[in-house]
């Protein structure tokens, strides 16, 4: 790498001010084509050097159109403008002055290099990592996760975004994040968003989009921000699409089909993907009791072994069309259908000590559980343009409905005796959602580069739950009422917003206001009781940018958000994990409020891109599950309920990095460092708790990529996560490595891939719970180092040289990337 590279980047990283120190600037611009087709080049690469000392001075590259605008200070230069595998471009004498402060360069046409061309064919292939100020995105094209994997897997290998054992999504350290499909909420991660996410094929997802700090525009659920899935659909002319499928060592097979059919007036889709899965986890759980009042009779520790078989197999279909009425007017469906299914046979071992280390008796527990989960979802949209460009009226209508039934068969018995069952359980957990949802929005320019939108948006949700228990008493099954529930939820919230924005100069601004009515109610049907929520909240939003130069900029933004604990969050029945802890949920749970400040600095090089971010969120009201014991007759429970703490404070600071090190190499890294303070204050009837936590942590994750050879490459993953404190204990450190290596077929149509995910076998989630009864320690592997084969060959290879879509599908996927949910 060159010296002046190097030394830009420690420069961004430090400190933004050089930039500031521009002096007096000038403009130069121009188009870069094809010499042969006349087309315009994307992502071509200008260059622009000192003429003095040959050194580098900035750089940026062509846009959809083949244009580009770069400042400079005054100055002589000269321009090299390049092209991959074609012939390169120099202008020479580019004076900026006082009487000169704008240089036009006109057309400047580059011809395919034949020594080049004859061995390669050129593709345009999007980066990983495309980074904004006000969100990052992940394209997954590139990705080894895709590879036999799930959507749980994409999103965590995405910078800010972790996932835990249980498979609950986290941006920069808060499990609180609305996850979107295609920007609406969507059945695809309904009742169950864990499983859901890991049912859903990644070779279906085409990018994901993480926005951190979201304007009025957006829903206002979720504190730590917005994951986004984009669902496969293209664009382009003709029949197009691919097929893959893999196999997998411990057992994951899986193939999907992406297949498009665009003509005229009419787009047809469809994306199928079917995945099985078969493999073994491990854990082990030790608790400590501080106080016995019989040394030799009492249960002093517990050891818990955990082994666990999991068995999955799920389909999921997608599709749908799009209808162009004219050339202003279009019409959309879609249906999703998907079925999922699994069994997990878990055994438990339970050795109970006195506190003298002396083994007073052991147990052996078995169960199976069989879960079914259906989901279907229907959509219509409307989408309107005008002659003025930017003008745009949209509305869509969104149903889904999904179950889910876990049926459960329990037993234990005295370790080492087969003959002796001294509990038999069956439960039935059935649950049941359904979703209905209508939005309009309407986008309208003034000026040059102003703007105003407006929009209304209704959800209406019910999500019912029934939970039976059924034990053996005296050999007869009887109906146990104490631990069986009848729940119903329902969340109806409201909403409209306004948004003001304009760009005057190198300044840009936008402010948004957003209202939203919530009408909530929890009923437990057994007992009549009900708990209604219903209040009028406003969220407003401000983003504010800065242009210092053609090539970097800073913002600073601020939102509010909140947090409606859900279903499951509320629901008081008892889910019992193992005989000696349980989780409930607590039907007085308050919403979540967050005020969040970010300012941030992106800067584009000519080789990388880097973004450096400072944040702040404060929260009141923050709902965390707390530990207490129980004491019985026979041993003590450990229960786990949510309650509203007092209040979180969060700060931050993130750098991503982009960057082609080489020719033959590239990668994107990302570092978050965070400090949480999280206040308890008091609990009714629990004033004895100190629920206090001040913590620092740190998570950094790097993506490599390797040319080693024409048509082969590699690519590696390092993610490290440190200690992180929590208000009742700590979770451990954690570090993964993924890797693996790809070989293109069949003249770049298909492509083999052999990748490894974990590959020192380290994914263990390892925590400590401490409470003024007891330390729990424990460690989990939710699944072992996976070896994956897949193969994917495409329809129609994409984005060949002179292969575009034409300037109205442009303009179409431009509208999509900005249509988001609000």
């Amino acid at each position: 790498m060159k010296k002046e590279y190097i030394l830009s980047i420690l420069l961004i990283i430090l400190s933004a001010v050089g930039a500031w120190a521009q002096g007096a600037t000038g403009t130069i611009s121009g188009i870069v084509t094809d010499a042969e087709n006349e087309m315009p080049l994307e992502y071509a690469t200008i260059s622009l050097f000192s003429q003095a000392d040959s050194s580098l001075v900035t750089g940026t590259t062509t846009n959809t159109e083949g244009e580009f605008v770069l400042n400079a200070p005054y100055g002589r230069y000269y321009a090299l403008i390049q092209f991959l595998s074609f012939g390169s471009e120099y202008r020479n004498d580019i004076v900026l002055n006082a009487a000169n402060p704008e240089i036009e360069l006109g057309t400047i046409a580059l011809s395919p290099d034949a020594k080049t061309l004859s061995e390669v064919e050129v593709t345009a292939q999007k980066s990983q990592m495309q980074l904004a100020l006000d969100k990052k995105i992940f394209n997954v094209g590139e990705s080894l996760a895709r590879v036999g994997g799930s959507a749980s897997d994409i999103l965590d290998n995405i910078p800010s975004v972790t996932v835990d054992v249980e498979g609950n999504v986290a941006l920069r350290g808060s499990q609180n994040v609305q996850i979107l499909i295609d920007g609406k909420p969507s059945g695809l991660v309904g009742i169950s968003g864990a499983e859901a996410l890991r049912s859903l094929p990644a070779d279906m997802i085409e990018r994901v989009e993480v926005i951190t700090n979201p304007s009025a525009r957006y829903q206002a659920e979720g504190v730590a921000g917005i994951i986004n899935i984009i669902l496969k659909k293209e664009r382009r002319d003709g029949i197009n699409g691919s097929v893959s499928a893999n196999v997998g060592y411990p057992s994951n097979y899986g193939a999907s089909l992406n297949f498009n059919y665009r003509k005229n007036w009419y787009n047809l889709f469809v994306n199928y993907g079917i995945r099985y899965y078969d493999f073994s986890s491990e854990g082990y759980q030790e608790r400590t009791y501080f106080t016995v009042e019989d040394p030799l009779t009492d249960v002093k520790h517990i050891e818990t072994l955990n082994l666990n078989n999991r068995q999955g197999f799920s389909n999921n279909i997608r599709f749908g069309s799009d209808f162009f009425l004219n050339e202003r007017n279009t019409l959309s469906t879609s249906f999703l259908y998907r079925a999922s299914s699994g069994e997990s046979a878990e055994e438990l071992t339970y050795l109970n000590y006195n506190l003298y280390e002396a083994l007073l008796n052991s147990s052996l527990r078995n169960s199976v559980e069989e879960e079914t989960e259906p989901t279907m979802e229907a959509e219509l949209n409307y989408r309107r343009t005008y002659e003025r460009e930017g003008q745009l009226l949209t509305a869509t209508f969104q149903a889904s409905r999904e179950s889910e039934i876990e049926e459960s068969t329990i037993s234990e018995r005295q370790r080492g005796d087969l003959d002796e069952v001294f509990l038999r359980q069956n439960t039935i957990n059935d649950e049941g959602e359904k979703s209905f949802l209508f939005q309009t929005d309407y986008t309208h320019p003034f000026g040059e580069e102003g703007r105003w939108e407006a929009g209304v948006r209704a959800n209406w949700d019910e999500n019912t739950n029934i939970y039976d228990v059924n034990q053996v008493i005296d050999g007869d099954w009887v109906f146990l009422d104490s631990l069986s529930n009848s729940f119903i939820y329902t969340e109806n919230v409201y909403a409209a917003y306004g948004i003001l924005g304009n760009k005057p100069g190198r300044f840009s601004y936008q402010l948004g206001l957003r209202a939203e009515y919530s009408d909530i109610n929890s009923e437990l049907l057994e007992s009549g009781e009900e708990y209604p929520r219903n209040y009028l909240s406003l969220f407003p939003s401000t983003h504010f940018t800065y242009a210092l130069t053609d090539n970097s900029s800073v913002e600073w933004s601020y939102s509010r958000r909140i947090r409606r604990p859900g279903g499951r969050w509320l629901n008081p029945f008892i889910s019992q994990e193992d005989k000696y802890s349980v989780r409930t949920g607590n039907p007085r749970l308050d919403p979540e409020f967050t005020n969040s400040v970010e300012l941030g600095y992106l800067r584009h090089l000519p080789f990388a891109s880097i973004t450096s971010s400072i944040y702040y969120r404060h929260t009141t009201d923050i709902i965390e599950r707390v530990t207490t014991t129980i004491e019985t007759d026979s041993f003590p429970i450990q229960v786990s309920m949510p309650m509203n703490l007092a209040t979180e404070n969060a700060y931050g600071l993130e750098l991503v990095l982009n960057a082609d090190i080489a020719e033959w190499w590239t990668t994107n890294t990302n570092f978050n460092f965070y400090r949480q303070i999280i206040e308890g204050g008091e609990l009714e009837g629990y004033e004895n708790l100190d629920l206090y936590s001040d913590t620092y942590t740190w998570n950094a994750r790097t993506n490599m990529q390797f040319k080693i050879a024409k048509g082969l490459s590699a690519q590696s993953t390092f993610f490290y996560r440190a200690p992180m404190e929590r208000t009742q204990g700590r979770t451990k450190a954690l570090y993964i490595v993924d890797a693996g290596i790809s070989k293109d077929l069949f003249n770049k149509r298909g492509n083999l891939t052999l990748s490894v995910s974990d590959v020192l076998n380290t994914r263990r989630w390892r925590s400590i719970t401490i409470t003024d009864d007891f330390i729990s320690e424990g460690e989990f592997q939710w699944r072992p180092r996976t070896f994956t084969l897949g193969f994917t060959y495409q329809l129609r290879r994409s984005n060949k040289r002179g292969e575009r879509p034409n300037r109205e599908q442009r303009q179409q996927d431009n509208g999509d990337a900005e249509e988001m949910d609000f």
